[in-house]
């Protein structure tokens, strides 16, 4: 959970882009936060938070590993382990915060024309075919109010007496649309595109394949964020300049907000925080920050957190599990003969726990 803190910082960004406040980002999620906050937690999910978690409460697994990758009592036990870690419940307080923000604004601007919205919030609805004619009947929608604050509920457009059935119909699904898409730009999951160009490649059941698929597992979360933030700054030509200035500074953000969750790692191993003054530190505060994290060890030494060479992290977790066991077969053997003293109880017990069958790899 420490390495999603970066979370609020991507959805501030992805804010900007789209003309919507950045600190509200910040407040919502800590809002959503509190678990006594349960009306809330219903009020955004009628405004259209979290859709996608229909697929199942695994959805957060989903957001480094691309894929469910075990059935029946193990899928419950992996859904069981990520909502214990917390990591569930701050995806969720993130999504809710970003369809917050989406309601609220366009109530904010129900009372301005087309041409007197923000460039960035204009271009942001007509990527989802909204324009002039939708955003009329759209802001002629009798807002809610909550907390001091009104909101447009998607649902609502139902009720306006100005539109009819199949009219409301097509706006509902265009909103919906919106905030479910916003919500992953804000709150990365690996898409059908980073999944094909990844995981999917390889077929299943084939060596190649096998290998394939052993190297990609648990990287689809960074190549997401590059293809989602690059994507949008080299072929979004709608945006006004300012916006994506604005969205480039990202980049220096979760650099530093890789460098808090750094330390905050560290500092939760009951080790002593990194020297801040070494440049390869802010050199790995960039790869936590895109999540890379793991990447990052290896400007420091040689092998990673756990002991394993590069290509063995590149390998994947199958590639990692073999080495591990080849060094406690071959190192017990070769104590043995050479009649020394083996750990081998203490070693098999120090390789159970690094790999228990409800392990998150994200944890690590």
């Amino acid at each position: 959970t420490i390495s999603a803190l970066s979370d609020p910082v991507i959805q501030m960004f992805n804010r900007a882009w789209n003309g919507l406040p950045m600190m509200e980002a910040i407040t919502r999620s800590l809002a959503f936060l509190d678990p006594t906050n349960a009306e809330d937690r219903m009020f955004a999910a009628q405004l259209g938070a979290g859709m996608d978690d229909a697929i199942g409460h695994s959805i957060a697994l989903l957001r480094y590993t691309g894929e469910a990758t075990v059935n029946g009592r193990m899928q419950w036990l992996a859904a069981a382990v990520l909502r214990a870690g917390g990591l569930n419940f701050w995806t969720e307080a993130q999504k809710r915060a970003s369809a917050w923000g989406w309601s609220a604004h366009m109530a904010r601007e129900r009372g301005k024309s087309w041409t007197q919205l923000d460039e960035a919030f204009r271009a942001a609805l007509e990527r989802y075919t909204i324009g002039e004619a939708e955003w009329d009947m759209i802001r002629s929608t009798e807002p809610v109010e909550r907390g001091g604050a009104m909101f447009l509920k998607p649902g609502d457009l139902y009720a306006n007496p100005a539109l009819d059935g199949v009219t409301a119909d097509a706006l509902v699904t265009k909103l919906l649309a919106l905030v479910t898409t916003e919500e992953k730009n804000s709150v990365i999951q690996a898409s059908l595109r980073t999944r094909a160009a990844t995981v999917s490649a390889g077929k299943r059941g084939t060596a190649p394949g096998e290998v394939w698929r052993s190297i990609m597992q648990f990287k689809q979360f960074p190549v997401e964020i590059m293809l989602r933030s690059l994507g949008r700054l080299m072929h979004d030509t709608g945006r006004p300049a300012s916006a994506k200035l604005a969205y480039a500074m990202m980049f220096p953000a979760l650099t530093l907000t890789g460098a808090v969750i750094l330390q905050l790692k560290a500092i939760a191993q009951g080790r002593d925080p990194r020297p801040t003054d070494d440049p390869k530190f802010w050199m790995a505060a960039a790869a936590q920050g895109g999540g890379l994290g793991l990447f990052g060890d290896f400007l420091f030494t040689e092998t990673g957190r756990f002991g394993r060479s590069f290509a063995e992290t590149m390998g994947g977790p199958s590639v990692g599990l073999m080495g591990d066991l080849k060094d406690y077969v071959q190192g017990n053997l070769t104590g043995m003969v050479a009649g020394e003293d083996t750990n081998a109880g203490r070693e098999a017990v120090q390789l159970v726990r690094r790999y228990p069958p409800c392990l998150l790899y994200t944890s690590r």
